[in-house]
């Protein structure tokens, strides 16, 4: 009885062990994601995204917050992304490469193309034989957010030449060239995932070219049909855009057109119970986004990571944009159903201090000058990054003196000091939580409105606070 006893026991502790083994193995596979570059190849020379003249001895190798980023930072982390760890199983890379010159008729397409050809070239030597998911942004084109919802040379050329490998079918092909989107299946993952990119810059509310129509190449029935396949064919999605739905935080800006918000929106809830995440950039700052499926069941984030350019940008006010260190982000999956995000390892440079440090280019000293900023689990406190655990995130985030907001508010600049020393008040915090919770501009700006503020500072006083300091920076840096 007791020779029973122990085989019972032996076989149980077995078991146990297959079962932390095998979800260890289920979590052991990650993803790159990095975004908006924007590459200045005039840094050193006519700095021409620098919002200031910038003295040439006080250029620092990987960048100013003033200026868009040198090819020495483009390299950093993208080698960066291979040093830090083995190989990734794929990388999702949306978008936005050329820089933002103060005359925006110094980049033609062909300077866009061969622009575009670099990065290219560095990420697929860097990491030959990755599959990459790639979006084009709002500068990737010129006149710069001017995407046509037709077909185009450039969309030709990076369909048919530079991405050709990347995209792997005629149908992608076919669909990339007539309006920049196109869909593939990932057996990378499993042969029940599928990638669903989407040209999200024909809804720019820049975007003057498709003004008055109802749905921009087609996109929104092709997204409708793609989606519907999917379900029927039980496979999960990981969307992949460029400029996110909703309203900036802070700023306010509403990205999209009000009309075709409202429509990307639908597709999103109707089909949230198959779309595993959406991935995007634009907004240069590290948040997120919620929706929650018309099923009333399905909830589902809009991770908005990080651009690798330290740029602030260059406001129709005069000031500047929120200061941010640039950042790139590892992913961490599921390798069996349902696939879910588990985590995501956010890195960052610490700009002045990577400044400060002369490394030679591609070294591992330099990939060592890229820092774990956070993880999400452990700095939010939840089990992982569905679309249900990031509804816990918020309300914590929600309580009063959230130590778990505040994470959020320092990680939301990439840990730049320009944006963290500026205290975050009731008003602040809201208009943060508002476009996290309501991607809906009604309701997102319903929310503003009812925020349960005693503010120490207004609106109004809290941007004289942010102006001040920033110029504090400002006479700072050209002291030093």
């Amino acid at each position: 009885m007791g020779h029973r006893i122990i085989q019972r026991d032996t076989v149980l502790a077995s078991l146990c062990l297959l079962v932390v083994l095998s979800t260890a193995v289920a979590i052991d596979d990650y993803f790159w994601h990095v975004t908006d570059l924007h590459y200045d190849p005039t840094y050193l020379t006519s700095q021409d995204s620098c919002n200031d003249v910038i003295a040439a001895d006080k250029l620092g190798q990987y960048g100013d917050f003033e200026c868009d980023a040198p090819w020495r930072l483009c390299r950093s982390a993208v080698e960066s992304m291979r040093l830090i760890g083995p190989q990734p199983r794929f990388i999702i890379w949306t978008g936005d490469t050329p820089a933002h010159p103060k005359i925006v008729d110094s980049i033609n397409e062909t300077d866009v193309l061969n622009l575009l050809a670099n990065a290219t070239q560095l990420i697929k030597q860097t990491f030959p034989g990755v599959p990459v998911y790639v979006a084009l942004g709002n500068h990737d084109y010129r006149p710069d957010n001017q995407l046509p919802p037709h077909n185009c040379n450039l969309y030709n050329v990076t369909a048919r030449t530079l991405w050709f490998d990347w995209l792997g079918s005629i149908e992608a092909i076919e669909t990339f060239s007539r309006g920049g989107y196109y869909t593939k299946l990932m057996p990378e993952i499993g042969q029940k995932v599928r990638a669903v990119i989407a040209n999200t810059n024909l809804y720019y509310y820049r975007n003057n070219e498709t003004t008055g129509l109802a749905d921009p190449a087609g996109q929104f029935d092709w997204m409708n049909r793609t989606l519907r396949m999917a379900r029927d064919n039980g496979e999960q999605v990981h969307l992949i855009i460029h400029v996110p739905p909703g309203v900036m935080e802070m700023e306010g800006w509403k990205w999209f057109k009000e009309d075709y918000n409202r429509k990307f929106l639908w597709i999103l809830r109707t089909y949230a119970d198959v779309i595993l995440a959406v991935y995007a950039g634009h907004q240069h700052q590290d948040t997120f986004r919620l929706i929650e499926g018309l099923d009333g069941i399905s909830k589902l984030g809009i991770l908005i990571a990080p651009a690798v350019t330290p740029w602030r940008a260059r406001l129709s006010t005069g000031g500047r944009g929120p200061a941010h260190n640039p950042g790139i982000r590892r992913l961490y999956y599921n390798t069996s159903y349902p696939y879910t995000v588990v985590d995501i390892e956010q890195y960052y440079l610490p700009l002045t201090e990577a400044n400060r440090i002369i490394t030679d280019p591609g070294s591992t000293t330099e990939a060592q000058a890229w820092k774990l900023l956070y993880r999400y689990r452990n700095s939010y406190n939840i089990p992982d990054v569905s679309g249900n655990s990031l509804y816990r995130a918020l309300s914590a985030f929600k309580t009063r003196d959230s130590a778990q907001f505040q994470s959020y508010y320092t990680y939301n600049s990439v840990a730049s000091t320009h944006h963290s020393n500026v205290p975050c008040d009731c008003v602040c915090k809201y208009s943060h939580l508002c476009p996290i919770e309501h991607v809906d501009y009604g309701a997102s700006d319903t929310c503003s409105v009812q925020a349960p503020c005693k503010a120490a500072y207004t609106t109004i006083g809290y941007r004289l606070v942010v102006s001040l300091l920033a110029l504090v920076e400002i006479v700072l840096h050209f002291k030093l």
